[in-house]
């Protein structure tokens, strides 16, 4: 464009500033409020798009801190440690394969074995929906907790008694989990209609194109760098709008962060539970201590 600029900028000093090859600016002046609602609509549009991503994504995140701490509470009857434990490594492979399910890009498939078994690794990467198939085996092992047949016999130092209730929650937290994996799904199979993208590209072209030879006439040669920087702005507001229309796409939502993220706390919350629900097992009094040393 700066090229294009200065050759106009050329023609008009050798030919005497001829009408002929130079436009009204009073036309720009006039398309350009058309220009910006244009822009700033799409922009806003797509920034509206990428924090919705990133809010599903945090509420994936508080979710799954909620599911782990159901399940610890529940550690004399959902298993004890061990069922804590893969609960958080499910809990850790979901947000892997929501990724790859929502980007097809396959370094976050390689995860999953990591966290799940071979069997569970191989009924997902078999599964054309790879985040529900992790979540049909949070519901798998939820099934399999059994209630507690008498409450009142249960110490509350140890478990809290596991009723229908209490599996009712742990599947709500799911059920969230899958409205979250459609939310995702909906942003990414619904970007802005592409005639908008099109329109505004030809006349953000258009107008950049004639715009030397609006201008050149009052800048003479100061309208090549005048022209370029306005260019630069104008181009890369428009980018900014195209590369974060898709928050899951490349530029925009750094899934493989997140997802360590998720992970992470996952596996320190599990950590944590299990170390409590063990100290509570085999409490510690003081009072021993001291009356052996009464003795």
């Amino acid at each position: 464009m700066m090229l294009w600029t200065a050759v106009v900028a050329w023609l008009t000093s050798v030919s005497g500033g001829r009408e002929c090859l130079i436009f009204s600016s009073k036309v720009h002046g006039l398309l350009s409020p058309a220009l910006s609602l244009l822009l700033v609509f799409k922009t806003n549009t797509a920034y509206n798009r990428f924090w919705e991503g990133r809010k599903v994504w945090e509420k994936l995140s508080n979710l799954s801190r909620n599911y782990i701490r159901q399940v610890s509470l529940y550690n004399g009857h959902s298993g004890g440690p061990p069922s804590i434990r893969r609960s958080a490594l499910h809990l850790s492979a979901f947000p892997y394969a929501l990724a790859e399910h929502l980007t097809t890009n396959h370094r976050h498939a390689t995860q999953l074995g990591a966290y799940l078994s071979p069997s569970e690794a191989r009924r997902v990467e078999s599964s054309f929906n790879k985040p529900l198939a992790v979540l049909a085996l949070m519901t798998k092992h939820v099934r399999r907790i059994p209630e507690c047949p008498d409450p009142a016999r249960q110490d509350h130092l140890r478990s809290t008694p596991f009723s229908s209730r209490d599996r009712l929650s742990l599947l709500k937290v799911i059920e969230d989990m899958t409205k979250c994996v459609g939310a995702c799904e909906r942003l990414v199979a619904t970007p802005v209609p592409s005639s908008y993208g099109r329109h505004t590209a030809r006349f953000l072209g258009t107008y950049c194109l004639t715009l030397p030879l609006a201008v050149v006439s009052d800048l003479g040669f100061l309208a090549v760098p005048a022209v370029g920087l306005l260019t630069w702005v104008l181009y890369g507001v428009q980018e900014i709008g195209v590369m974060i229309e898709n928050p899951f796409g490349e530029g925009a939502l750094d899934l493989a962060e997140l997802s360590d993220h998720m992970a992470c706390d996952a596996l320190a919350m599990a950590k944590e539970e299990v170390e409590i629900s063990e100290e509570l097992a085999h409490p510690h009094h003081p009072h021993h201590h001291l009356e052996g040393r009464s003795r």
